[in-house]
């Protein structure tokens, strides 16, 4: 894989204080814990084990996030980590609004940079292919909503390609073992979609990743995942084609999903 130096977007999403009593009042933080905030991030007293990412991810976004912002010393290990469950009921709350563009990965709520046009304008585009070459008997094509792993991680890829559910997922969130296919559009999060989202992906058993490397004007594929990789990594130009693993018959041509 090609070296990226430019420096990502990404944010850990920082909490003001009425946020952070916001969530001390509906049971998310336990007034007896003494979790302080400091800096927009909420620290635990202590290190705890619901601090730790999954031992497979070797870091995950805490140390992508640590690095990237340059975490204090005294901060690592302490920073609190949320369930799925508790990300939802900030949403419920109010303390995540429908404004706020943020996904819970590994029980951190990390800020996602604005969507600029070459971003959106490549979205709206795969979102039309894929429309038009997956009936609703094959496939609900699924954009930018999230998709409720185990644990502490929900991630929002720009497209998926979930079982096709006659109330398209109205009762509950797809899962992962409802998902064929996730896409991820990548620029300025290109590193963060290679480093940390793919091997989140691997572990919780996706069988296929693509990354539409705007960068690198490619197709990055990711197949046969084992532990917090995947085995099967292939990068393809315009020119060629791809078919997703569980549609063989469906070929796209990479210079469409470009642009």
């Amino acid at each position: 894989m090609d070296e990226v130096t430019d420096q990502t977007e990404i944010r850990r999403y920082k909490f003001t204080a009425e946020q952070y009593y916001k969530m001390a009042e509906v049971g998310i933080l336990a007034w007896g814990n003494r979790e302080e905030l400091i800096r927009g991030v909420v620290l635990d007293p202590a290190p705890l084990v619901r601090n730790r990412c999954h031992p497979l991810l070797k870091g995950g976004v805490t140390r992508f996030l640590n690095e990237l912002e340059g975490t204090p010393e005294e901060f690592e290990g302490r920073i609190h980590k949320y369930t799925a469950d508790e990300y939802q009921e900030m949403g419920k709350a109010g303390i995540l609004t429908k404004d706020d563009r943020v996904e819970l990965i590994d029980g951190e709520i990390v800020q996602m940079p604005p969507m600029l046009s070459p971003h959106a304008s490549t979205v709206n585009r795969i979102l039309r292919l894929f429309t038009g070459r997956f009936s609703e008997d094959l496939a609900v094509v699924w954009v930018q909503c999230p998709i409720r792993f185990q644990g502490n991680a929900e991630p929002e890829p720009d497209i998926a390609l979930a079982e096709s559910r006659h109330d398209y997922y109205r009762e509950s969130l797809p899962t992962s073992s409802n998902i064929y296919l996730l896409v991820e559009i990548s620029d300025s999060t290109l590193r963060y979609d290679r480093n940390v989202k793919v091997p989140l992906y691997a572990l919780n058993g996706i069988s296929e990743v693509w990354i539409v490397n705007l960068r690198g004007n490619m197709i990055e594929t990711y197949r046969n995942p084992e532990g917090s990789s995947y085995q099967e990594i292939t990068r393809l130009h315009r020119g060629e084609t791809v078919s997703p693993l569980a549609f063989p018959d469906v070929t796209l041509d990479v210079g469409d999903l470009l642009g």
